[in-house]
């Protein structure tokens, strides 16, 4: 690159270059700050995925793109718990010192909006990494993990389920019809 002297910067030189500016800086058909943020993202989460890759374990990487992805899950519930404890919060807050309790009221307030713009942010940046960053580091390794598993708040429950499915068999028919007949009705319920 050449350096500019004094006399290369004429008027024609400087409106060319504000030109290029403007269309560089304010353009319509460039991406949007948000579009440009993820493509940030995922290069970015992409890279500090694959740092991990000694070429040994092919597996590893998918592994810690599903732990990276499943955190951002856990925090959204996180998240979404917290604003429902503080929306009850609000709806029972009673208003009786005009002076205290308004303050407290709008700082439960304040703290919500804050909490939502989290939880925004938040559940961009999961489902960047469900729909972008995790099927990229599929095709870098060459190895998936299958579909994206939801997080489920409550394992427990369907662990009980597939437990009492597995009891179903025909020789419990045949054995023992009223449990067998109890445990279909206990797992349709609990579903």
């Amino acid at each position: 690159m050449e350096q500019l002297t004094l006399d290369d910067l004429t008027t024609e030189f400087l409106d060319n270059l504000s030109r290029r500016l403007q269309l560089d800086t304010f353009s319509e058909y460039g991406p949007t700050y948000w579009e440009a943020w993820e493509r940030q993202f995922v290069q970015l989460e992409v890279a500090a995925i694959m740092f991990h890759d000694d070429g040994n374990d092919i597996t590893f990487c998918t592994k810690v793109a599903d732990g990276r992805c499943r955190g951002f899950e856990y925090e959204l519930y996180q998240l979404k718990t917290y604003g429902e404890k503080l929306n009850h919060q609000i709806q029972q807050h009673v208003i009786t010192d005009p002076e205290i309790a308004v303050v407290e009221h709008d700082k439960l307030v304040e703290r919500r909006d804050r909490l939502r713009d989290q939880w925004v942010y938040c559940r961009h940046c999961f489902r960047t990494f469900r729909d972008k960053v995790r099927p990229e580091i599929a095709r870098r390794t060459g190895y998936t993990m299958g579909a994206y598993k939801p997080y489920d708040p409550n394992p427990s429950r369907t662990k009980h389920v597939r437990v009492a499915k597995e009891l179903l068999t025909a020789d419990m028919l045949r054995e023992d019809p009223e449990r067998f007949k109890q445990l279909v009705s206990s797992i349709t319920q609990a579903n």
